[in-house]
């Protein structure tokens, strides 16, 4: 029982300490510069260029042109890279067409 107050007490300084952090803006500087998804069940890593799936109806996704994905909306790792880094994602049909980052 003489434990559970002393693992409050960590959590409680611990969670102070993350929190000076981020105010002082040690978290503001993101090494993280690129995601690398390979495909699965999860994402749309828009690989399939040749089999149809960037022709309307199919191919118009939420930038609202065509990018070789299957899916007509965010997937998650769309999701996690906008929580984590990205303002949006890099499709593998519009890789030839960005900047390098």
């Amino acid at each position: 029982m003489a434990l559970l107050p002393l693992l409050l007490l960590i959590l409680a300084i611990s969670t102070d300490v993350e929190g000076a952090k981020k105010s002082f803006g040690m978290y503001d500087s993101n090494p993280v510069k690129k995601l690398f998804v390979f495909g699965d069940s999860y994402v749309d890593t828009g690989n399939f260029l040749h089999s149809g799936s960037y022709k309307p109806p199919s191919g118009i996704t939420f930038p609202g042109t065509p990018a070789g994905r299957f899916g007509n909306g965010r997937v998650l790792t769309d999701y996690l890279g906008n929580i984590i880094f990205f303002s949006s994602s890099l499709y593998y049909s519009l890789l030839r067409k960005t900047p390098p980052l």
